[in-house]
């Protein structure tokens, strides 16, 4: 996988989420007209990736590199809901 800050769904490309760092990850479902706000990151957080499956675009994982701050994160509702995966690894 490549650096992301920025991933468009492969079905529907008015659908775009982005990773902003310590402002979380956004996503738009009318191709920028309007943005929401769908995780929000804990204090000394900083996504700064986002990923989505690309066989299922309702499957999205986030994360952050930096020591000490590490996060990742998986989403199967399109953001909706998020799971914590650092065990899973």
């Amino acid at each position: 996988m490549s650096e992301r800050r920025i991933w468009v769904d492969p079905v529907d490309g008015s659908i775009v989420y982005v990773a902003l760092g310590g402002r979380g990850v956004w996503k738009t479902t009318d191709a920028g007209l309007s943005w929401e706000q769908i995780y929000k990151p804990a204090p000394g957080e900083n996504v700064l990736r986002v990923w989505g499956h690309p066989n299922n675009s309702k499957y999205l994982i986030i994360a952050d590199a930096h020591a000490g701050t590490s996060i990742l994160k998986a989403s199967d509702d399109g953001g909706e809901t998020w799971v914590d995966k650092r065990g899973d690894l």
